[in-house]
């Protein structure tokens, strides 16, 4: 009976006009994605994305309410998804779409993270010709059962596969020392020499000085290396013998001139070493 009374028919006579839904969503939503983008770089290049909570709340408690800031939310998860499906997409299509057309260099290692599961991290080194300048950009992170040179190669062959990126391209390898990566007769370098000959091994030089000063220790008495160790664990543990030994130094040395090292040719020719 109500909706066929006058006074229900005449209601909507009463309604003047509405407000549009877009009309809340209007001054700088495009201006505000950019600056969530802008400020999740930030943070993973600068400081913990966990410092993004606290200073989203300044900002915000901070901006005027006409300011394009006031109300801003953005905290830790969204940093995070925001670097994930926003950034890390754009940056990496980037980068195959450079290496597609381009000689690389794929510098390479596997490692094992704190919840024991292994990966294999892959970057690439080519020259971009936008800047024009070598650059040195991450490529992918690859979850990694076994870590012998089969399996890591067809590991790294099914990405590049997947990118359309030829292993032709590929002009030099960069790696530690160990053998399923650079071994003479069966590694991932003798692999990817299959598909390109002419690519060049670099092994990681802080590895190939380890080795080298590990051999050449060998060499030293051994009473020697048990008094190098030994002194480390004498003062390790104890702020006292530290301290003691904080007084002691000047003492063992105040006839030692304390050179610098620009002034080091000079001093050595006033004393006749040259």
């Amino acid at each position: 009976m109500h909706a066929k009374s006058l006074k229900h028919h005449r209601a909507p006579d009463q309604i003047k006009g509405y407000t549009s839904v877009s009309s809340f969503f209007t001054g700088g939503l495009r201006e505000m994605k950019i600056f969530d983008i802008r400020w999740s770089v930030a943070m993973a290049c600068h400081a913990a994305i966990t410092a993004t909570d606290h200073l989203g709340e300044i900002i915000n408690e901070s901006s005027r309410k006409t300011d394009i800031l006031h109300g801003m939310k953005h905290h830790g998860t969204k940093c995070s998804n925001i670097l994930t499906n926003v950034v890390h997409p754009c940056l990496h299509d980037s980068v195959i779409k450079d290496i597609q057309q381009a000689s690389l260099s794929l510098i390479a290692d596997e490692s094992t993270d704190v919840s024991v599961t292994k990966h294999s991290c892959m970057c690439v080194r080519y020259f971009k010709e936008d800047i024009p300048s070598v650059v040195t950009k991450f490529l992918t992170l690859l979850p990694v059962t076994s870590c012998t040179a089969s399996s890591l190669f067809s590991d790294i062959k099914l990405h590049f596969d997947a990118h359309s990126i030829p292993m032709s391209h590929v002009i030099g390898l960069g790696t530690g020392g160990a053998s399923n990566w650079c071994g003479p007769h069966n590694s991932v370098y003798t692999k990817i020499r299959e598909h390109a000959s002419h690519c060049v091994l670099v092994k990681c030089i802080c590895h190939s000085l380890s080795l080298c000063g590990k051999d050449a220790f060998g060499e030293l008495p051994s009473n020697l290396s048990f008094l190098l160790s030994e002194i480390a664990k004498w003062f390790k543990f104890s702020s006292l013998r530290r301290s003691d030994y904080d007084k002691l130094f000047p003492v063992m040395n105040a006839n030692i001139p304390n050179l610098h090292p620009t002034k080091f040719t000079r001093v050595r020719q006033r004393q006749g070493g040259w």
